[in-house]
């Protein structure tokens, strides 16, 4: 008997399988999946159109050999605003790519819940085309994304002697993944950091974004928390690497 189970996705990543199947990456609740989409590079293919990036769909699965078999497919939101506007998409790619690269296979709740709110949280700010809101998305997504995953940089006390009453222009050490105080820092490599970005990081990591976005955060300051983990992800990632952050800097100009 055929093992059939049905589960709620956003597509990640698409390739080519052989001559006419596609491999389907999504996220799910429960973690990260590959399905084969059998005959879905065919022009006649009737469930290809339902899997393109983003797209947030109900799948029914039968279980393969290798890859476990897409048969049946729902949309749920395809997200067409932020796929029209080349600014939003490239954050948008910068999102799935991120989350493509950062997590394995299969995390177990409720790790894998929590991945697929935040990525499905964003994906609706970017859907909203309000600009104004794009640099606080960015980090707030790189933010959360990393205390999910369990190493979120540690912006309050000290990472090597827990102090907490830490004075201006701290280092921060990729690392390590935090600061450092004068006496710890020795010969450390990082980089240094005020008060302010320390303490809008924090913010950041223990509130919703509404609480936030009402804040009216300084962009001066998301951008250099967009820089300091840009360079913090890329040390998580190793030889991995992002291509579409290069997509970042231009979309800020269209």
């Amino acid at each position: 008997m055929i093992q059939i189970h049905r589960t709620r996705g956003i597509v990640l990543d698409i390739k080519d399988l052989k001559e006419q199947d596609k491999l389907i990456t999504v996220l799910t609740e429960n973690g990260k999946l590959k399905l084969k989409g059998k005959g879905m590079k065919k022009s006649s293919a009737k469930l290809a159109p339902y899997f393109q990036l983003f797209n947030l769909v109900n799948i029914e699965i039968a279980k393969g050999k290798k890859f476990d078999l897409i048969i049946g497919v729902q949309l749920e939101n395809s997200f067409l605003n932020l796929k029209k506007d080349l600014s939003f998409l490239f954050y948008g790619f910068y999102f799935l790519e991120l989350v493509n690269k950062l997590i394995e296979e299969e995390i177990s709740d409720p790790k894998g819940k929590e991945l697929f709110d935040l990525l499905l949280e964003c994906l609706n700010y970017l859907d909203e085309l309000k600009k104004d809101i794009l640099p606080l998305v960015l980090v707030y997504f790189q933010l959360k994304l990393t205390k999910i995953l369990g190493y979120a940089p540690q912006f309050e006390n000290c990472i090597k002697c827990g102090k907490d009453n830490l004075k201006e222009k701290n280092l921060f050490s990729f690392e390590l993944g935090g600061v450092l105080c004068e006496k710890c820092r020795n010969n450390r490599e990082g980089i240094l950091i005020s008060d302010k970005l320390r303490e809008t990081g924090t913010y950041i990591l223990e509130n919703e974004f509404s609480q936030i976005f009402s804040s009216k955060i300084n962009n001066e300051l998301l951008k250099k928390l967009n820089k300091l983990m840009q360079i913090f992800i890329k040390y998580h990632l190793g030889d991995k690497e992002i291509k579409s952050v290069n997509f970042l800097e231009y979309a800020n100009f269209l």
